[in-house]
């Protein structure tokens, strides 16, 4: 892992000016990947890393798939891997909107603080670090179940960081042995992608989360 100190305090440009940069999203589910990121905004580096203090699950309604994705909650004990997005404070609007309106303000966006990032104990004090945490957590139903196709965005932006950064994301995240569709032939994720590693993705699942994975029911169009 790069050092985030290093990253994070280097806001010098090559004519040495100073850039703008006031915001870091804490980013743990589909913002992991670049192309569901792009969906919604621009962004600047991208620094995968740790977090002390949330626990990651699937447990909140996305309204706009009409599924359940993963949120966090705070628990002490708990660690979630993700990635630092680096944001414009213009571009802020356009991912609250994304995330607390897509949940139907399900979401609340707060401020991460610098001891719980892993390397970033030295980082610029002007810098903001957020994340979305859930306000009131709900397991996933039949109406609302867990779509194949959003699991591809999250895993498929997680394997650009290696095997084991998804493999991570699988084994911390809670609540897979739930109603879980396979959705691929007719994805019903807004965001999803049309380039996925799908064998090495159910690869992963079939041998971290097997009961879950064998339970995942095939849908038709």
């Amino acid at each position: 892992m790069q050092q985030l100190a290093a990253i994070i305090d280097d806001t010098m440009t090559s004519s040495g000016y100073r850039r703008m940069i006031s915001h870091y999203l804490f980013g743990y589910g589909s913002l992991i990947n670049h192309q569901s990121r792009l969906a919604t905004g621009r962004t600047g580096d991208i620094i995968p890393t740790k977090v002390l203090g949330l626990r990651r699950a699937w447990n909140v309604i996305a309204y706009d798939s009409q599924m359940t994705g993963v949120g966090v909650i705070l628990r002490d004990s708990a660690v979630c891997n993700g990635v630092l997005v680096e944001i414009e404070d213009s571009e802020l609007a356009a991912f609250d909107k994304r995330e607390i309106e897509g949940t139907g303000f399900n979401y609340e966006r707060v401020e991460i603080k610098r001891r719980d990032i892993l390397g970033a104990t030295t980082m610029d004090d002007r810098l903001k670090v957020w994340t979305y945490v859930v306000r009131k957590p709900v397991a996933p139903t039949i109406d609302f179940p867990i779509l194949q196709s959003y699991v591809d965005v999250i895993l498929t932006g997680c394997l650009e960081f290696g095997e084991g950064f998804a493999v991570e994301f699988v084994r911390t995240t809670l609540g897979w042995e739930s109603p879980w569709y396979n959705d691929r032939r007719c994805p019903k994720y807004i965001r999803h992608l049309k380039t996925v590693p799908y064998q090495e993705i159910d690869e992963i699942l079939a041998e971290h989360v097997p009961q879950g994975f064998a339970m995942r029911q095939e849908i038709s169009c």
